[in-house]
């Protein structure tokens, strides 16, 4: 909702014509016994007959907490994962294991934890309070990672980027303020992948800058304890 909301808010604004009814789940929807006009989906796998819209791309992203990072540690490879808490998202398709690719090869790594729920930003905020770790789309993770409050991990990995789609009723007419309402929201996550990929870069940077900080500062402390070594 944080990129859906205000688009929608926004077309409403621009559209005032147009009645909104709108229905705020995660679920799946059956469109036409639910005479639905369309239903926006994120996944990374559609079903068979599913007449779609790709209204854009989202990456998923791997996050955690300072807090928890620095009581727990900071998983380097997707196998350590099997020693954290992980807060799982209940409508993956594969909830039971995050998959990663590096290069050719594929990682199905086996995961565990006391939370599963079927909503992004109440995993966020689980994460946030240090909880466990958690994959979330970019869109999501976006206002987390530029308030400092959580971090992003495993970024070497590749996960398979999510699709953004606007499901059609596969026997129905698309009238025209729905066409208009598809183009609204596809040209609205466009601006919002900008921002959301200028955002991350500046995270990306900043915690390089505070690696190499520490590193130095590690650097800087072993000498001086080497100078002063008794003889």
């Amino acid at each position: 909702m944080q990129v859906l909301g205000p688009a929608l808010l926004d077309f409403a604004e621009q559209h005032p014509q147009v009645e909104l009814v709108l229905d705020l789940s995660d679920e799946r929807s059956n469109l036409i016994e639910e005479g639905l006009d369309l239903s926006v989906r994120v996944t990374s796998s559609l079903q068979p007959g599913d007449v779609v819209r790709q209204l854009g791309t989202c990456r998923l992203m791997t996050l955690a907490s300072p807090d928890y990072l620095a009581q727990h540690g900071v998983p380097r490879h997707p196998s350590e994962l099997r020693h954290h808490q992980c807060l799982i998202y209940a409508s993956d398709p594969t909830p039971a294991s995050w998959i990663y690719l590096e290069g050719n090869r594929e990682h199905r790594v086996p995961v565990r934890g006391h939370i599963i729920a079927n909503n992004g930003v109440l995993l966020a905020e689980a994460c946030v309070r240090g909880m466990g770790i958690a994959r979330q789309p970019d869109f999501i993770a976006a206002p987390y990672l530029e308030r400092g409050v959580l971090r992003e991990v495993l970024e070497e990995f590749e996960i398979t980027p999510l699709g953004v789609y606007a499901v059609l009723p596969g026997n129905r007419y698309v009238s025209h303020r729905v066409r208009v309402l598809i183009e609204h929201l596809a040209a609205s996550l466009v601006t919002q992948r900008s921002t959301v990929s200028r955002s991350s870069t500046t995270t990306r940077g900043r915690q390089r800058k505070v690696e190499h900080h520490r590193k130095r500062s590690q650097t800087g402390r072993r000498q001086r304890a080497g100078r002063h070594r008794p003889p």
